[in-house]
């Protein structure tokens, strides 16, 4: 089994592919690894296209890098949140309980990722997975003190601006969709099954006043998909972050972490 490695340069894991005479490829590290998922990835897909493992066109490569410089373009800072998707998604998240589903393979690894970059920029707390797992209890969650029960609760004859005041951490769930057909499915049905699950899901949501938010793959490949999908939430966690007042990249609680789980030995101390 030959062993191809890639990561930072002049780090461990160049000094053991050295030494089983593995290729290695140096992806310079000027963010943390969340911040580097396409520098980290294309290697990843192009070694596995080399022996047959994936099929990733040079077409598709270029479609995808055209679509993360357009979503950039569309999440840029200076666009106001009512042209700016990723500020949008952040603003209607803000102090909530985020609920982060996919409707398939595919959306569901972009939704695990948004999850993840809530949680590491944003420090919010996130549920995420396929829509698959919600049906088999998740789904629960609507019902819950943070979604039809905090609405049943609401007093309907309250002043809008002084409840909004006073109310109570809400769910806010994020659907993602998408309706495109694998390309090694012989039949469309997985997906029409998939579809109307999160059919059901977003009417589910607002039947007990829980807001949701949809995002749909677009493009032709797999690869564009996914790109289409981890854009713009990617720059709304950085906004949340940035709303709160957080630095996203400086996470204190991590270096504490290390620092409480290696202590120095009593020699040194």
């Amino acid at each position: 089994a030959r062993l191809v490695a890639i990561g930072n340069p002049d780090s461990e894991l160049e000094a053991m592919a050295a030494r089983a005479r593995a290729p290695f490829i140096p992806v310079p590290r000027r963010a943390p690894a969340r911040a580097s998922l396409w520098g980290l990835t294309v290697p990843v897909l192009l070694a596995a296209r080399a022996i047959g493992l994936v099929k990733v066109t040079e077409a598709d490569l270029a479609e995808t890098a055209t679509r993360l410089d357009a979503d950039a373009e569309r999440c840029r800072p200076a666009a106001d949140s009512f042209v700016n998707p990723a500020k949008a998604l952040a603003l209607g998240l803000a102090g909530s309980i985020p609920i982060v589903w996919g409707s398939s393979p595919l959306a569901t690894v972009a939704a695990r990722r948004f999850a993840d970059t809530l949680a590491a920029n944003a420090r919010y707390p996130v549920m995420a997975g396929a829509l698959g797992e919600a049906g088999r209890g998740r789904v629960g969650l609507l019902d819950g003190v943070f979604g039809g029960l905090a609405e049943s609760s609401r007093d309907i004859f309250a002043d809008p601006d002084e409840e909004e005041d006073s109310a109570t951490t809400r769910l806010r769930l994020v659907v993602f969709r998408d309706g495109g057909l694998n390309p090694e499915d012989d039949a469309d049905e997985p997906v029409a099954v998939e579809e109307r699950r999160a059919d059901a899901v977003q009417t589910l949501a607002e039947r007990r006043g829980v807001r949701c938010d949809v995002l749909t793959a677009e493009g032709g490949s797999t690869l564009e998909r996914l790109a289409s999908l981890t854009s713009v939430p990617d720059f709304a966690s950085l906004y949340l972050a940035l709303a709160h007042g957080l630095d996203p990249m400086a996470v204190p609680a991590i270096s504490e972490m290390k620092e409480l789980s290696n202590p120095m030995p009593e020699a040194i101390q």
